[in-house]
């Protein structure tokens, strides 16, 4: 329990300290700085807020919200790096005095002109990210080890971490990601925890009857991670 006492406490200070920094950005742009302060703080109590409704009343609407906050994290966690970098040559400056004169001409469009480059980034990586998880790439390593193993001069070892398998994840995503480890045709399958992001019975069974499907020739072994 105090773990989760600690995340909340963490994410509350990094999306006030996040707000101050929009608030910097668009102050004095009148009804669109107050629009976009809005939606900023809806896109902030949209995760926790709809993972308790979802737990006490499960619904569409409220799983569409989860799905939102879940996607906002990661680029909150970017922009929150990006900003503090940000504020610590803002400081630097202050001691040193090293940045270009004329960005403290107009200080209010600097602002908003580094706001922009910072969400852009944040945004980017995290599109990065996304593609990334939706289509995996497949790395290979060959390591040679000294050691006898009767009836056996090598071992084909496929290794998947991280599914975060939820709701959200499509039955084809699935089968595609698990289907694709067994087409390279490993002698033994790893999967090293993390496989379910999600209480147990919002999981397709899709997930169970595709590692069912699988048979390497020593099998499939998991390890339980942190979500599971």
């Amino acid at each position: 329990m105090w773990l989760w006492r600690y995340i909340i406490q963490f994410y509350i200070v990094a999306n006030v300290y996040l707000w101050w920094g929009l608030f910097r950005c668009v102050r004095k742009t009148g009804a669109f700085g107050w629009t976009v302060q809005i939606l900023f703080a809806l896109l902030v109590v949209s995760y926790p807020v709809a993972r308790l409704w979802d737990r006490a009343a499960p619904n569409a609407f409220a799983s569409w919200l989860i799905e939102i906050g879940a996607f906002y994290l990661a680029p909150m966690m970017c922009t929150l790096v990006l900003s503090l970098a940000v504020d610590l040559v803002r400081l630097a400056d202050k001691i040193f005095h090293f940045l270009p004169r004329f960005l403290f001409e107009q200080p209010h469009l600097s602002a908003r002109l580094v706001g922009l480059v910072v969400v852009a980034i944040s945004v980017g990586l995290s599109l990065a990210g996304t593609l990334n998880a939706r289509y995996p790439v497949v790395r290979r390593f060959d390591i040679e080890i000294q050691k006898n193993a009767p009836g056996r001069t090598s071992l084909d070892i496929a290794v998947i971490s991280d599914l975060h398998v939820d709701a959200y994840v499509s039955d084809s995503e699935i089968r595609r990601m698990l289907l694709g480890a067994a087409r390279l045709r490993p002698d033994i399958l790893l999967i090293l925890g993390d496989m379910i992001d999600a209480a147990p019975e919002k999981i397709s069974p899709t997930f169970k009857q595709t590692l069912q499907q699988l048979a390497p020739p020593l099998g499939v072994w998991a390890i339980q991670g942190n979500h599971d």
